[in-house]
């Protein structure tokens, strides 16, 4: 019986590892352009993820999210930010910083600027030292697009001054 507990619990665990390789394939093909790649990463994610922490599953949210809006559902963007800034709001300041910056996202496209300003404002304020630098940086470039598209220049070009450096991958 304990050999066979032992072996559920590691595949379990297996599982969990798969499951969490498909959230980062799915979130190099969104990087990529590929939307409707990562659409079933996805979908293979959320099958096995469904347990997992709070943080994983905002991460989940966020992917979807980001699928949406790039396929222009900004409804179901937004949705997907919602979720993740409740899972995340009182455990993880910096997934709800997440959200946060892409609920500007959604914002910026539909053209509402001020409201993207302060969800930008907000999400970077939160996930400053809490949140790897790729996600802040998108923050800061989205910020940056909103205050080009209000006509203040010097403020687009301030958010890309203080926009932390990402590395790039090397071939």
């Amino acid at each position: 019986y304990a050999h066979r507990v032992l072996a559920r619990m590691e595949r379990g665990e297996e599982l969990r590892a798969r499951g969490h390789a498909h959230l980062l394939i799915a979130g190099a093909l969104l990087d990529q352009g590929h939307i409707d790649e990562a659409a079933p990463h996805l979908d293979q994610a959320e099958r096995v993820l469904t347990d997992e922490a709070p943080a994983e599953l905002a991460l989940l949210a966020y992917e979807r999210g980001r699928a949406a809006l790039a396929k222009g559902d900004t409804a179901a963007a937004a949705r997907h930010a919602e979720i993740m800034r409740d899972r995340a709001a009182e455990s993880e300041p910096g997934s709800a910083g997440m959200a946060n910056a892409l609920l500007a996202e959604v914002a910026l496209a539909e053209n509402r600027l001020d409201d993207a300003r302060a969800l930008c404002e907000e999400g970077i304020r939160q996930m400053t030292d809490r949140a790897a630098p790729p996600y802040l940086a998108r923050a800061y470039d989205t910020l940056s697009r909103v205050e080009e598209e209000a006509g203040n220049l010097e403020a687009a070009l301030e958010a890309l001054r203080n926009r932390p450096a990402v590395p790039t991958a090397r071939p």
